[in-house]
């Protein structure tokens, strides 16, 4: 499903109405590879509760790279989009960091 979701985001927000270059082909296997990273963590929430943090964080990242990809692709512009881009992307890391660090 999260496989899905990376390949949607990237159709809408990248390639959609463009003419492709070699970037946004480049972009595509990044998106997979970010949506594969949430859906294993997902994954792992499902077995582990203490795998929760690791998925928020994962879905975190993914949606802060898709608003870097507006921005770079689509010219996607609004009031404090940077902020919003590294109040995603920083607890993300965070989260990821936090779950990799408390696991035995």
């Amino acid at each position: 499903m999260w496989l899905l979701i990376g390949l949607a985001g990237w159709y809408f927000v990248v390639f959609r109405g463009q003419q492709a270059t070699a970037l946004h082909w480049a972009a595509l296997p990044y998106a997979l590879l970010l949506a594969s990273t949430a859906g294993l963590a997902s994954g792992l929430a499902l077995q582990a509760r203490s795998f929760i943090p690791l998925a928020l964080g994962g879905a975190l990242f993914l949606t802060s790279d898709l608003i870097l990809a507006a921005q770079l692709f689509n010219g996607l512009s609004f009031f404090l989009v940077g902020s919003v881009v590294w109040l995603t992307y920083g607890p993300a890391q965070a989260l990821i960091v936090y779950t990799a660090q408390n696991r035995p």
